[in-house]
């Protein structure tokens, strides 16, 4: 196949099979016209034969269940061992240098990277991890909600080791109290 440089030097294969093929003896090629609409039973189809309004879907993936039972038949006949060998093969063939096996190896023992932190938002990030760690019937998240987030983030880092002190001061006493108290002392949420 050659290929022939336009006017923005951007290389173009000439025998590409992207478009529609040159129309012979330099005649102008005419665009093929949409598909016509094909009503599928009662279900119609647009002017691109894509489903229209009123379409439930389809009956789903007609091979799931033959593929969960070969999934299942595959893992009678790999023993946990097996999987322990062939760790140790991917991880000898990484430490050679072949990166496609590094590549696996990682994508199964870490797992895809997460998103880098955005440097704008850390303040914000840290304080919605704040939130979801504090377990208070305190009126804390509306204080917080009020404060910028590098206040409140400030606040939550002083005042955690005292609220954990004290959770873990009634989660003492209850642990040590009688029976009976114990439950009244679960039950004390002041």
């Amino acid at each position: 196949m050659s290929r022939s440089a336009s006017a923005n030097g951007v290389h173009r294969r000439a025998n590409s099979r992207c478009g529609p093929p040159p129309a012979p003896n330099g005649a102008q090629s005419r665009p093929t016209p949409p598909p016509e609409p094909s009503p599928n039973g009662s279900i119609p189809r647009d002017e691109l034969g894509q489903f229209g309004k009123g379409n439930a879907g389809g009956p789903g993936n007609p091979y799931a269940r033959r593929v969960a039972a070969l999934r299942r038949a595959f893992q009678s006949v790999v023993a946990e061992e097996d999987m322990q060998a062939l760790g140790r093969v991917l991880l000898k063939q990484a430490l050679d240098g072949d990166t496609a096996a590094a590549k696996l190896l990682l994508a199964y023992a870490v797992g895809k990277p997460t998103p880098a932190a955005d440097p704008d938002g850390v303040d914000f990030d840290e304080l919605r991890l704040y939130r979801l760690a504090i377990e208070t019937t305190l009126t804390l998240p509306s204080v917080l909600n009020a404060l910028p987030p590098d206040v409140a983030c400030g606040l939550v880092q002083a005042a955690r080791p005292h609220i954990a002190a004290g959770t873990a001061r009634k989660l003492l006493e209850g642990l040590t109290a009688p029976p009976g108290e114990a439950a009244d002392a679960a039950l004390d949420v002041s």
